[in-house]
């Protein structure tokens, strides 16, 4: 049982940059993994538009962490050495999904990451919003098109191989396809990719 308590809708995240800080607000849960719990947000920009966000709040299932009122998450004490750890991880997966952002054929196929904040006793990590699901969920109505979106997948992943990466976390639901697109999908959770470097 997941007994992990998510942002509620509404909420107001504050979050530093090297200049001040931006403000975020919860508009719902999108999803949970093992490591993080995902939602879709927004921020004002200087026209007080609203700008649509996914942001990955690092949150482990298996420890045991609360959430005190103000959002602020504190693992017990025999499970802080592992928060850490798992902060660090996600951490590492930003710097290297930055590193893949910036590499030629690969900047339409993996999350457009923003921007990384430590606040509140945890980490968060903030995308662009896309108009589009992940493939566990996308209706997909015809065996030509499933076919193409997993034509798609093999492009990227062999991409991303070329690149001196190993993708190591390949399921439906770290595949994002994009609405209209059966040539364009991103991948995003990059906490288990490996440099084919180290292994060597």
């Amino acid at each position: 049982m997941d007994g992990r308590k998510a942002l509620l809708p509404g909420t107001l995240l504050r979050l530093s940059t090297r200049t001040g800080y931006t403000e975020y607000s919860v508009r719902h849960e999108i999803g949970r993994g093992g490591s993080c719990i995902v939602y879709d947000a927004s921020s004002a920009d200087n026209l007080r538009n609203d700008k649509l966000v996914r942001i990955k709040e690092c949150y482990p299932h298996a420890l045991r962490i609360s959430r005190d009122d103000d959002g602020t998450l504190h693992a017990e004490e025999r499970d802080s050495a592992a928060f850490e750890a798992a902060k660090n991880r996600l951490i590492n997966a930003y710097q290297k999904n930055h590193v893949l952002f910036a590499t030629e054929d690969l900047s339409n196929a993996v999350a457009n990451t923003s921007n990384l904040h430590e606040e509140n006793g945890t980490i968060y990590i903030v995308s662009t919003w896309l108009n589009g699901q992940i493939f566990a969920g996308a209706e997909i109505k015809t065996l030509h098109d499933c076919i193409a979106l997993l034509l798609s997948t093999a492009r990227v992943l062999k991409n991303i191989h070329d690149a001196g990466y190993l993708y190591l976390d390949l399921k439906p639901e770290n595949i994002l396809t994009i609405k209209g697109s059966l040539d364009l999908v991103q991948l995003f959770d990059f906490d288990s990719m490996i440099a084919m470097a180290d292994l060597e």
